[in-house]
Parts: C-alpha cells; structure tokens; sequence
C-alpha cells in the first residue's frame, strides 16, 4: 500500500533524502473540498476545529483501507490535498448531527464534494445588547431530532474570531433539558472587540455542541445600566478563589521560591517556613481566577504566623503588583478552630474589577518563624469570611474526611453509620420493613449559580429503594435515585447520581433546607462520599 507508505513517511523524506527505497513513489495528486450544509438553515454548518467534526475518505483501491480523516473547519468547510487519484468512499463522522449518507466519487485532479446534515439542535440569536461590559444574549434553542436530549447551553466569549467550548476567555454554562427562548449574561474581561458563540449540547456520544454563527460585539463603556440587574458569570468555578488543601496533592500546582520549604502536616494545614531570616520567600501560584465584582473580600485563614510585619500577600495581574500587608488587614476574624482569617478589600487597595487573572504569592519577610495556614478564599462581604456551610465551595459540602464529620447529621429509624475510611461512610438499614434517615439541617445553598445536586456513592440498594429529599419548612423535594438526570463513573471506581433541582422544584436562589439521605425497604448497605451542587453535570468531578 504505498499511499500509506508515502503519508508514513512525509516528514521522513525531508532529513533522509538517501532513502532511494522510496524516492520513486509520486506524491499525492488529488484533492477533495466542499461544504456542510446545515439543511435547516440552508447555510453551512457550524461546529468547532479540533474536535467539531470529520470528513472520513476510504480508498476503494485496498480490501481493508485505513481510514483517511480531514476536520471540517468552524463554518463548515474542508479540503484535502494529500490524496491519490482513485475511488473513495466519503462519509462524516463525530458530528452533531445526523449525516446524510456516505457518497462514492472518483477522483481526478481536484473534486468538490458536498454533504448535509440534521443539526441535533438549531441556535437562533434573537438579540444582543450590552450595558458596559455586561453582554445581555436572547437566544432560541430548538431540536431537530426528537431522541436527542438536551442537557446544556453556553456562551462563549473570546478576544479572537476562534471561539468555542475550546477556545474562550471567558464562559457561562447552564443546565438545560428543553428547548425555547433563553437569556443568558457575560461578563467581558475589558473594553473591546470580542467574538461571542452560543452553544447547546445533547447527550451526543461524541459529547459535540451544536452552535451559532460567531457574533462580534464591540464593547464600549457606553453609559447604560443593565436593567436587570448583576450579572454571575458561573463560569469561573464557584464565583471565587477556593483552595483548601485537602491532600498533599493540592500542593502540586503551587510553587516554593527563595529558600522556602512547605510542608503539609494535616488535611487543611499547610507550614511554609524560610529557610533563613535574610531574605523572602514564596508560596506561588499562577493563573488563577476570580471575580472582584461578585467576591471582593480576599481572606486567607491561619493557624499561626510570624510578626504581621513579616508576611504580606501579593497578586500580580500582568500590570499591576496589588500588595495585602498582614499588618493593614480590613479584620481578623477568630474561627471557631482556634484559627483565624485574615481578610483585606481588594477594590480598596487596587483598582480592579470584574474578573481578574493574576498569581497569587504568600510572602514572607525577613523571618524564620513559621506560618501555618488553611485556605485561601475570596467572599462576598466581611460577614460572609469563615461561613464554612455556606461559602465553602459555594455549595453544599460534605467531604466526610475524618468521623467528627458525622457529629452535625442525625440517623432516624433503625439506621446505623459507619465512618469506613477518609471519604466513605456506609448506612445501612436494621430491617426491610421501614425506612432510615439520615439527615442534616439548616443546609445553604444558592440553586441560581449551582442547580445540580450530585451524590457520589460506591455502592447502593436498588435505584428504587434510595433516595434524597429536602425540605425548607413549606416543601418536599424529592430526588429518586431510579430519576436520576444523570449518573458519572469517576476514577475511583466511584458513581455520581445527579438531578437537577430546578427541573424538581419551583426554588430559586438561595435555599435553607435539611438534606436527607433515605433507604427504604431494603437492607442492602449504601457507602458514599459526598454531597455538592454544581453548576453543571460537565463540572462534576
């Protein structure tokens, strides 16, 4: 098969011009281009390279051809000029919707092959406005093939015409499981020219989105105010800055400067210690993101620390150096560990907003005294610093890592708890007449920004025999593990069950409700890890 010789070895040929074995075979000398044709719309199909969509040729020459694939470009077009003369079967492959069948052709010299396609779900703009950096979208989505169930939508902002689920700077997702007019907010990182893309996505294997023409919008400080009011760019996880070094693996992404060691002694305790009392050091991380906007309180909770004249925190955007001297923190706040945080106003020591990219350093000066600390966090408002239901995450929270964990959650009705091991704790019903609680109260949790509750569960009673129900005083939300939207393997061997909670219920915003785990009827035991909100069934981890 010397055509799979030649392509073998085209980047060879360059630096190994003596290789005379295959110097007489004649390159490539056939080209195939065309469009795809979005036969909804009659114009050509949008979609995403990489990733989007493939234009797959067989050579009817060989008994077993090895496939030949070209990604259709972002407006739906393709060409491939490293071909033979020759007969090819040519079919499209990983779209986002249904092909029209393959077609066989000739081939001699350059041939123009076009193809269409059933989007699985058509994007409509319907408006677009913005109110200073705030980017207001009105959008339909509609479905063109019934079987295709529709799990999310998007917007995607980028300062470059190239933009995607692949290629943004910034992104809002949200759940979505029927078609209809939507109106989604983005926030645009400055004053410009930036390129926007809706999306919409099935439960396609391929995991593709169906999308809208690129949209360029010019954003000026124009004067008007959003008449609906601030606009969340969930995109940014959890709104903030969260890292609480949970495991000695949280530490990976951070990096030790200047005669500086780190040392993780305890899930949440971190010591950072210079080596010497001449100099600085740095605990770094780079490219991290939050929103000065929506979180302006930056915190950071400590066990211990040298003099606040010795440590300092410092952010540093590209441009800017903006410097948090322990010793002008906003306020200390004691937490009821025995550790406390520290917590600056970031819009009073710079002039920063909305969401910001930069490193964050913890610094220390000119001391060999250690400091110790926990998280770093940005919040809402100096009340919100240390709420750690609440803020933590954003969401609801249960890592279950040591015993103590279970002191909040009560059992009801012959129902025993065994804490197993950091992150697995198994109940289990006494008999299989009746039906056991397990529950917690006063939960907080904001269903806006984070709409889908998650379990995730190593092992279970039949999907009929378990369940999650939570009530805020008026309502009973029940989520039946049989009606689970969605259900995730993740590496551990572990199960996510997933539902969304504005599909379940009319609440909205943010609740106060307890959580009850429930097996009923069944004494198999059910082993799980945690409970969260996320803000989408592609966040859950």
């Amino acid at each position: 098969m010397k055509r799979l010789l030649y392509i073998s070895l085209m980047l060879v040929v360059f630096t190994s011009c003596h290789m005379n074995d295959y110097d007489n075979y004649s390159g490539p000398n056939a080209s195939i281009y065309g469009v795809i044709i979005d036969d909804v719309t009659n114009e050509s199909f949008q979609t995403e390279q990489p990733d989007g969509a493939r234009v797959v040729f067989m050579e009817k020459a060989y008994e077993n051809p090895e496939p030949i694939k070209t990604w259709v470009q972002a407006e739906g077009n393709y060409r491939n000029d490293a071909l033979w003369n020759g007969t090819y079967d040519v079919y499209l492959d990983e779209i986002a919707g249904i092909p029209s069948p393959a077609q066989t052709v000739e081939v001699n010299g350059e041939k123009e092959l076009n193809f269409t396609v059933t989007p699985f779900l058509s994007i409509d703009t319907l408006s677009i406005n913005n109110y200073g950096k705030t980017i207001s979208i009105e959008y339909h989505i509609s479905k063109n093939v019934n079987d295709e169930e529709i799990t999310e939508r998007a917007v995607f902002l980028n300062s470059i015409d190239r933009v995607s689920q692949k290629f943004n700077e910034v992104t809002v997702k949200k759940s979505t499981n029927a078609e209809g007019d939507f109106k989604d907010k983005i926030l645009a990182p400055d004053f410009g020219t930036y390129y926007i893309r809706l999306g919409a996505l099935t439960k396609n294997a391929n995991g593709n989105y169906n999308y809208s023409k690129v949209i360029k919008v010019e954003v000026t400080d124009n004067g008007l105010e959003d008449p609906d009011g601030e606009v969340v760019n969930p995109g940014i996880e959890e709104g903030r800055i969260f890292e609480s070094f949970d495991e000695e693996s949280s530490l990976d992404a951070w990096e030790t400067k200047y005669n500086f060691t780190t040392e993780f002694l305890e899930p949440g305790k971190v010591k950072i210690t210079m080596g010497s009392i001449d100099g600085y050091g740095i605990f770094a991380k780079n490219n991290v993101k939050y929103n000065v906007d929506l979180f302006p309180i930056f915190a950071i909770k400590v066990y211990n620390t040298p003099p606040d004249d010795n440590w300092q925190i410092k952010m540093y955007d590209g441009q800017v150096d903006v410097v948090l001297n322990a010793n002008e923190a906003m306020g200390k706040k004691d937490l009821p560990d025995g550790s406390k945080a520290y917590y600056w106003d970031i819009t009073a020591v710079s002039n920063w907003t909305g969401e910001k990219v930069s490193n964050i350093q913890i610094a220390v000066v000119g001391s060999g005294q250690p400091l110790t600390f926990g998280w770093i966090r940005s919040f809402k408002d100096e009340n919100a610093v240390g709420e750690e239901d609440f803020y933590k995450e954003g969401r609801v929270y249960e890592l279950f890592d040591e015993e103590s964990k279970l002191d909040s959650w009560e059992t009801k009705y012959n129902f025993t708890t065994e804490f197993l091991e950091a992150g697995k704790v198994k109940i289990t019903m006494g008999s299989i007449d009746g039906y056991g609680i397990f529950a917690k109260n006063n939960v907080k949790y904001n269903l806006d920004l984070f709409p889908i509750f998650a379990i995730k569960v190593y092992n279970t009673p039949p999907d009929d025999n378990w369940q999650i129900k939570m009530y805020d005083g008026q309502v009973d939300v029940v989520l039946n593990a049989s009606e689970a939207t969605g259900k995730k393997e993740l590496p551990d061997g572990s199960k996510v069950y997933c539902w969304d909670m504005t599909a379940k219920s009319d609440w909205s915003g943010e609740k106060v409700s307890n959580i009850q785990i429930a097996v009923v009827g069944s004494s198999q035991p059910l082993t799980f890890g945690w409970l969260k909100t996320f803000e989408d069934e592609n966040s859950i981890r």
